[in-house]
């Protein structure tokens, strides 16, 4: 994956040991409530059968996420990208549970009052101001601008964002719906993002379909403006951000159907294990039982070194054709 950061007029070079410190980023995830969530998947599943599914998708990313934040803290010649915190955005209970489950942050969407069950006080402290951020309570109108999608989505990614903004100078906000996701494609992205120290950088990752996004990078920068919805890919273009591609397809493949599921060659564990749950009706959709896509994926997780970081070109083609 490569892009041009550029290198600005006069500016001065860092020490080699400076420059080559892993990036720290805070990550944040927008997840909407269980009874909103993929509505359009309403006409192909059961309502018990998508919150199931809703669930387990984000289950997959936040556990994609963990394993990036392993890869950059503890392995020894591994990601530059070095995952700090992540936190999820939501006003579910139950996804709020999951998510402190797998180690994540919460932040509530609504404040105290309305998201009963989080515990606001002590999951969505504010850390100390960011230079050119405003200090600000937790449920304090955030400071990025946040664009396209529903109000209520746009609300809790500009509240995720302005938390991660709080906890690093490197920030993300991921997508909850993109199951095929693995720790290697979230390292490799963070990485590719990751503009150095004091040089400040924007970028997006592209859908599959090309149009949206799935997530978006800022690194040193109080320029948090970001985009949501079928144009978001041109709005965060026109607004001047870098396109992070070729990248890996699990990050790309975000799911609104069954025939989205069907585009990826792998899918995390726990969508997987919904799917197998779902039943007959994955299965007519998808052409074939989900378990060997989880068992494909088998070959795709990563306990060391990012695979898309240091992979031979061989190795990166298996990876490829395994998607």
């Amino acid at each position: 994956m490569r892009h041009n950061h550029g290198d600005p007029a006069g500016a001065q070079r860092l020490p080699d040991e400076v420059r080559d410190l892993p990036a720290s980023w805070a990550v944040a995830v927008p997840a909407k409530p269980l009874h909103r969530a993929k509505s359009r998947m309403s006409a192909q599943l059961p309502d018990a059968e998508r919150r199931l599914l809703v669930r387990a998708m984000l289950g997959d990313v936040l556990e994609a996420v963990a394993g990036a934040a392993r890869i950059g803290n503890g392995m020894p010649g591994g990601c530059r990208a070095r995952v700090i915190s992540f936190a999820v955005v939501t006003a579910d209970p139950e996804l709020a549970a999951l998510a402190r489950s797998l180690g994540a942050e919460i932040v509530p969407e609504f404040g105290p009052d309305v998201a009963a069950g989080l515990a606001p006080e002590t999951d969505a402290h504010p850390a100390a101001p960011r230079a050119g951020i405003p200090s600000a309570g937790p449920f304090s109108a955030p400071a990025p601008v946040v664009s396209g999608g529903d109000s209520t989505f746009r609300r809790a990614a500009a509240l995720g964002l302005d938390w991660a903004a709080r906890r690093a100078e490197n920030v993300a906000v991921l997508a909850s719906d993109v199951p095929g996701i693995t720790s290697a494609d979230v390292a490799e992205v963070l990485e590719a993002a990751g503009a150095g120290p004091g040089a400040s950088f924007r970028g997006y990752v592209p859908d599959a379909d090309g149009l949206g996004t799935t997530a978006a990078t800022f690194s040193n920068t109080v320029d948090l403006r970001t985009f949501f919805g079928p144009r978001s890919a041109a709005d965060f273009a026109a607004a001047g951000a870098v396109a992070l591609e070729p990248a890996p397809m699990g990050i790309r493949r975000d799911v609104d159907s069954l025939e989205h599921i069907a585009e990826l060659g792998a899918l995390g564990p726990r969508t997987a294990e919904a799917l197998d749950r779902v039943g007959d009706t994955a299965r007519s959709v998808m052409g074939g039982s989900p378990r060997a896509r989880r068992e494909g994926r088998s070959s795709r997780s990563t306990t060391g070194p990012s695979a898309a970081l240091t992979a031979e070109p061989a190795d990166a083609r298996e990876r490829d054709a395994a998607r």
